[in-house]
């Protein structure tokens, strides 16, 4: 398999305990390597970033640099049609504590013309129910993501916590790192759980319906032919049995 930020995969879990020391599949991810309380994205407000409230999060690591800014373009993105509401809000990277990318390591998106979606696939059930938690997850996916599998940035443009709320993961200027030999022009979408072993919550599905609806209307993308699970490119899991059915119906359903 393809370990650079080119095509970051999906460990399987033979593969996963061959690269792990015993007792690390508490900390790797062993599916799609590579999200609280009511702090879900209220409908009615553009994507933007969301300072987290005062003292919720715990600070960066020490000496870290400016993260990178949330794209402005995301700003624009305008209300899915037929839908109530004016859009969706985002966390932003700062919100997570993310560590700076490194640009030299990403290849520019140029255009977006498809989305995928995934799931966190870790060894256990994903069980955050708080914004801390949700951000410890994220910190840990992108060191996963930079330190044992060479990528410039965590793999995922936007990532979905357990409660419904939205995330920003990669700058969505540079390709993603999320499905092997596919990335180009690609945005990947995932939601904290591993879906072969838990179902995803009522608020991950609302949200990733919110997002994808706004998505699918800024590129004018069509559903039918635009939107992916992970399986779609390769031999994986992701993004879980009780996922794939849930991507299937998106697409019928913005087709409407």
């Amino acid at each position: 398999m393809d370990w650079n930020d080119e095509g970051i995969g999906c460990l399987g879990r033979r593969q996963f305990l061959r690269l792990s020391a015993a007792g690390a599949a508490a900390l790797l991810l062993s599916g799609c390597e590579n999200e609280p309380r009511a702090y879900a994205p209220p409908i009615g407000s553009r994507i933007r970033p969301l300072p987290p409230p005062a003292g919720a999060l715990p600070p960066p690591p020490a000496g870290q640099a400016a993260v990178q800014a949330w794209p402005a373009g995301i700003q624009a993105i305008p209300a899915p049609a037929g839908r109530s509401g004016g859009g969706l809000t985002a966390l932003s990277r700062d919100s997570w504590g993310a560590t700076p990318a490194l640009p030299e390591k990403m290849k520019p998106m140029n255009g977006v013309t498809r989305l995928t979606v995934h799931h966190e696939g870790s060894a256990k059930p994903n069980e955050d129910r708080t914004p801390e938690q949700a951000a410890a997850t994220l910190r840990l996916i992108q060191s996963q993501h930079r330190k044992r599998l060479g990528a410039g940035d965590i793999g995922y443009h936007f990532i979905i916590d357990r409660v419904g709320g939205i995330w920003q993961g990669r700058d969505w200027n540079y390709q993603g790192a999320h499905a092997s030999g596919a990335n180009p022009h690609n945005l990947g979408i995932m939601l904290l759980g591993n879906f072969e072993i838990q179902q995803p919550t009522p608020a991950q599905l609302a949200a990733l319906n919110r997002l994808a609806s706004a998505l699918v209307r800024k590129y004018r993308l069509n559903p039918a032919s635009g939107i992916f699970g992970h399986c779609d490119f390769g031999k994986t899991q992701c993004p879980g049995k009780n996922l794939k059915p849930q991507v299937a119906n998106l697409r019928r359903s913005l087709l409407v």
